[in-house]
């Protein structure tokens, strides 16, 4: 069976279960819907009008020529990567990936570079995180802001063991390529509010869409067809459905995975935050929409994100619990080990492979010449 067949198939299935469960789907949909008209229309709207503005301006250009010397050294990009850096965080998803967009549009930066700042600059908001997860789910902001804190940690720690993994770019001088732009802020304003507004109704979609395929899986006969296989038996069906559901969709993920009793919920909200799931996968997709860049390495990034986000919570958790409580430190040292482990097989698997190509390219080259 071939893979268009076998997609075909699986498509059919769910339409058959949509006809089965037809309550189930319309209560999905309605709480898709309430989710993007009341959370993330009124928190991402006002950001991607303001940044469409900022971007039409040529107000980045200056940003940009003041902070190559740093984004240089880090990340090995141009300055308006930290524009995009500290828009995306402050935005949430999936504004990081539509500055990313402005950005390789405008000339600020190629596609290559856009490629790889993709995979660090598109991340949750604090607004979600602190108000969302930390005040309205867990019940405390504190936890809100120690998840936060992990949430860029994490993010800065990916930047920096994806640095090697690209070729060096040189310093270009983005001023003298680009021409000012001439359009007055009533016409910027215009085209901001009409681009924003179609990009949200396509995000409207997608969440309704897997708010709907999330309560399919969770709530159906395929849960329990899941639990016949090895290992996944193991776990509760509670945190089953928990983590099934922050794959598929963030919010309904995130507030899943805090009614849940393990102690690896505060860090599986963490590696949640950092994937974003599969729905963010999408928009982020949509946002892209006439870039020539793969996104594969941006779904990888995202997944070590994830793990990364998993061990920095068990290994800091104790601490915040000392500190924010008073309490005596039960610190297990075995999530710093198996952290560091995996931070430094990551670096020498990296240089590895960058040492494989570099030695094929120069077998290719020599065997030409």
């Amino acid at each position: 069976m071939s893979k268009k067949s076998t997609t075909a198939f699986i498509l059919f299935c769910f339409v058959i279960i949509l006809l089965a469960f037809p309550n189930l789907c319309i209560n999905a949909a309605q709480q898709g819907l309430l989710l993007w008209f009341n959370k993330v229309l009124p928190s991402l709207l006002p950001f991607m009008i303001l940044i469409n503005i900022l971007v039409g301006l040529d107000s980045i250009k200056s940003i940009s020529n003041r902070a190559t010397f740093i984004t240089y050294k880090f990340w090995n990009l141009p300055g308006s990567t930290l524009f995009a850096f500290i828009m995306g965080l402050l935005a949430g998803y999936p504004m990081g990936g539509r500055i990313i967009k402005e950005l390789v549009s405008s000339g600020e930066l190629t596609s290559q570079q856009g490629e790889k700042a993709l995979c660090f600059c598109n991340n949750c908001g604090p607004l979600f995180i602190v108000g969302t997860v930390g005040t309205t789910i867990l019940g405390n902001v504190k936890l809100g802001y120690f998840l936060l804190l992990i949430h860029i940690l994490s993010a800065l720690i990916t930047s920096l063991l994806l640095k090697p993994t690209y070729p060096l770019y040189p310093i270009r001088s983005t001023s003298l390529q680009i021409a000012p732009s001439s359009k007055t802020l009533p016409s910027l304003l215009n085209e901001a509010v009409a681009h924003s507004m179609d990009t949200m109704t396509c995000i409207g979609g997608y969440i309704i869409f897997f708010s709907v395929l999330a309560h399919l899986i969770t709530d159906t006969l395929l849960l329990q067809w899941l639990f016949h296989l090895p290992l996944i038996n193991q776990i509760s069906t509670t945190t089953l459905q928990a983590i099934l559901t922050s794959f598929l969709e963030l919010s309904n993920g995130v507030n899943a995975l805090g009614q849940i009793s393990s102690p690896y919920a505060l860090a599986l909200l963490a590696a949640t935050l950092a994937f974003g799931g599969l729905c963010v996968y999408f928009q982020t997709l949509y946002v892209l929409e006439g870039t020539h860049f793969s996104t594969k390495p941006y779904f990888f990034s995202k997944c070590l994100q994830a793990i990364i986000s998993f061990l920095l919570t068990c290994v800091l958790y104790p601490f915040f619990s000392v500190y924010t409580q008073g309490t005596k430190i039960v610190f297990n040292h075995t999530w710093s080990f198996i952290l560091i482990g995996f931070v430094s097989s990551f670096i020498l698997l990296t240089h590895f492979n960058k040492n494989i190509r570099s030695i094929f390219t120069n077998f290719k080259e020599s065997h030409r010449s």
